[in-house]
């Protein structure tokens, strides 16, 4: 009978595999639930999680952007718990927050954050291990933004939002976890009408929704405008910040796809839309919401996690694919084409 179980505990599962705890992170560009990435100039960094921790740590892979552009899987680097990371840092990663000269990963297993500075190429030290993570007080802490010193933390369930600065946490109340405003300085609620903002000093203010309810994610356009995903997946909120309101001004009806967003940065401006859904459909938007460029089904997507725009190349992307290493359907690293409809997959 315990034998039937645990067959149809494996089944119904999405990562069951053999653990192995004591097995070092692949150093040969192989990702293991990828989860985040991170592009600065010359650089793309991703996030190998290490989800269901088959390794004993995750890892951070940094490959050259040209190489992605030409659909080249060369990896320059890779950095893990036992090699290039802090001692004892990295059992489960994910990105807390990618800024253009810094960025920040956070330990979901043992609640630490490490901030990790990029220099003007986007590259950083092939050695990280000399950087101290510091403990966070959050139960399940997720994605933030950052102001100046200071992250605005947003939360993966039902916890508290929280501001970590450079000496202390201040933790802002509970929440339903708030999501972080791409490219901004707010997070917003899952469910509920109640978001955060964050000031240049640390200072943190409450901010009411209206017009809509929860957000799955976000995109500013500029402080005080931007872009919010309902937590339906259903439509775009177009928003303004009128005081201590945060209001809708217009919306764009998505169907019943789920979807999320990305940003593209042109001038120091946000000029880009993307929004993508990932079992198995990619949406590619240019310009405006209402200007639909490509819609993909390809069944090779299999939950696409983070994606970026990648390099000059209008209408060309790079996504991460939430999969376990070894699976040979579906592929870590997509690159999208609006251009051609092309589609690479890359290992």
């Amino acid at each position: 009978m315990r034998s039937v179980t645990v067959l149809l505990l494996c089944i119904s599962s999405s990562a069951c595999v053999e653990t192995n705890v004591d097995a070092a992170h692949p150093e040969n560009g192989l990702m293991h639930y990828p989860s985040g990435l991170c592009a600065s100039q010359d650089w793309v960094h991703v996030v190998s999680s290490n989800h269901d921790q088959r390794f004993a740590s995750g890892a951070l892979l940094s490959f050259r952007t040209a190489d992605l552009a030409q659909d080249r899987f060369d990896v320059q680097a890779v950095r893990h718990g036992s090699s290039g990371l802090p001692s004892g840092f990295g059992r489960v990663l994910d990105l807390v927050f990618c800024e253009s000269d810094r960025f920040a990963l956070l330990d979901r297993a043992q609640k630490l954050i490490l901030e990790i500075k990029m220099d003007e190429q986007g590259s950083i030290s092939d050695d990280l291990s000399s950087l101290i993570p510091v403990g966070l007080s959050q139960s399940d802490p997720g994605r933030g933004v950052v102001r100046g010193d200071w992250t605005l933390l947003g939360s993966r369930i039902d916890e508290a939002a929280a501001v970590l600065g450079p000496a202390s946490q201040v933790t802002l109340g509970e929440a339903l976890a708030r999501r972080p405003v791409q490219g901004g300085s707010l997070v917003l609620p899952v469910t509920g009408l109640e978001a955060v903002g964050i000031g240049e000093d640390g200072t943190s203010e409450r901010l009411y929704q209206v017009g809509w309810n929860g957000s799955l994610d976000a995109l500013a356009r500029s402080e005080t405008t931007g872009f919010a995903l309902h937590r339906t997946g259903k439509s775009v909120i177009e928003y303004r910040r009128v005081g201590q309101n945060l209001v809708m001004e217009s919306s764009v009806d998505l169907s019943a796809q789920h979807r999320r967003l990305m940003r593209g940065y042109s001038g120091g401006a946000v000029e880009e839309h993307w929004y993508f859904g990932g079992e198995p459909v990619v949406e590619v938007y240019w310009g405006q919401p209402q200007r639909l460029m490509e819609l993909w089904f390809d069944p090779r997507f299999i939950r696409l996690e983070s994606g970026i725009p990648l390099g000059d190349e209008p209408g060309s992307a790079l996504f991460t694919s939430f999969v376990p290493a070894g699976l040979e359907e579906g592929a870590p690293l997509v690159r999208v084409r609006a251009s051609d409809r092309s589609v690479e997959l890359l290992r």
